[in-house]
């Protein structure tokens, strides 16, 4: 197939020094038009020898503000027999919350909606079968997840 850029040799080594030295616009106009007009491909991605920093522990920002500013809950007895104690506390500003109880494939079990600064809610375990069960206590936009294992 003849192109346009085939008659034009000049624009081909062109391209390829401004996509290898440009700078983000005019460096992203060259790959497109090697990749267009010459077939070449590019990836700018990591090196796979340099995946150290996703290995490491690096909190993202929303988990410094959840831990900051989100609600902080204590769950006991865990694991349980007959009941579980949420003991929750939200944020200086927020004095209403959620609490969320699922199943390990997400079935939501009960929900209660929780008020005060401070506080505590119980629940009855009896009526749920054995298993593991997740909870998320949502204030605020924030929430502090945890799981529950019942006997």
């Amino acid at each position: 197939m003849l192109s346009f850029f085939t008659f034009f040799p000049v624009i081909l080594l062109y391209c390829l020094t401004i996509s290898a030295i440009g700078k983000a616009l005019n460096s992203s106009m060259a790959r497109s038009i090697l990749s267009y007009a010459y077939n070449y491909n590019f990836c700018d991605c990591l090196a796979l020898n340099d995946s150290s920093y996703y290995k490491s522990s690096h909190g993202s920002k929303w988990n410094s503000l959840n831990n900051t500013y989100g609600p902080v809950v204590k769950v006991e007895p865990n694991p349980a027999d007959t009941w579980v104690a949420f003991n929750y506390e939200f944020s200086s500003k927020e004095s209403v919350g959620y609490l969320k109880i699922s199943s390990i494939s997400g079935e939501q079990v009960q929900h209660f909606v929780l008020h005060g600064k401070k506080g505590q809610q119980i629940w009855d375990t009896r009526t749920v079968d054995p298993g593991v069960y997740l909870y998320t206590l949502i204030s605020n936009g924030l929430k502090s997840t945890g799981k529950i294992v019942i006997k």
